[in-house]
């Protein structure tokens, strides 16, 4: 993922009673890998499910770890939890 080029993120968000998926598209102006490291993080903490593509390619994710009870979040080869 290279880093200093503007890229559309597009950010899918299902919301926490999972009746809907909200899609944003987010414009990443600086570093690409920090910056979407930073959204991934608040949608961790703040217990959303949530998946971001740069065109059709997975770039990562988060969710709720039903093995360790923990919520984590995925971002290339990288995962993390609480």
């Amino acid at each position: 993922m290279s880093g200093k080029e503007n890229k559309k993120i597009i950010l899918e968000v299902m919301t926490q009673c999972e009746a809907e998926v909200i899609s944003k598209e987010i414009i990443i102006k600086e570093d690409l890998k920090q910056e979407l490291k930073e959204t991934l993080e608040k949608m961790r903490k703040n217990k959303f499910q949530s998946v971001a593509w740069l065109g059709d390619k997975y770039l990562g994710g988060t969710w709720f770890d039903l093995k360790n009870f923990k919520w984590s979040a995925e971002l290339e080869e990288e995962v993390w939890q609480d």
